[in-house]
């Protein structure tokens, strides 16, 4: 049987390399890598892919990068805040509110005038439904070539 060319030995080069992208994201557990961690790394990749051998060498280093912390914060939708203070309100107020809002906002292209105080206290109220919270997010994990023999 004659050597393959360089377009055969590419593609079957190819088809292993997904096949064992896949296998890596279905296999390999991130927990087992060392955050900030550089591990040196060298083989040499062999099977059959399709009716033909493979032999791959390869060498480098996978880098995982160090673990950040960083804030994200979360508050309730405005339709869920207003909903909830609406709820307190009588049904007649609030089938006329419904109807009179969207009225006078049509009419004078802005909402009626709010009291400072008032504001302030809204605002205030927004603020403390505003929940923070650290989370941790992991560095990202490379391979750094060093080597590349075909």
């Amino acid at each position: 049987m004659p050597a393959p060319n360089q377009a055969e030995l590419d593609r079957r080069v190819s088809h292993m390399l997904f096949a064992l992208g896949w296998l890596a994201e279905k296999d390999a557990t991130r927990d087992h890598l060392e955050a900030g961690s550089a591990t040196k790394i060298s083989g040499i990749v062999t099977g059959h892919v399709g009716k033909g051998e493979i032999s791959w060498p390869f060498a480098g280093e996978l880098q995982v990068g160090h673990d950040q912390t960083a804030a994200s914060s979360s508050a309730p939708k405005t339709a869920e805040v207003l909903a909830a203070a609406v709820l307190r309100l009588p049904r007649t107020q609030q089938v006329a509110l419904f109807e009179e809002l969207p009225e006078y906002f049509a009419h004078h292209g802005s909402l009626p005038a709010i009291g400072e105080d008032l504001m302030k206290e809204v605002e205030s109220m927004l603020t403390s439904l505003r929940k923070e919270k650290q989370t941790t997010r992991r560095g990202s994990v490379r391979f750094e070539r060093t080597t590349v023999v075909t």
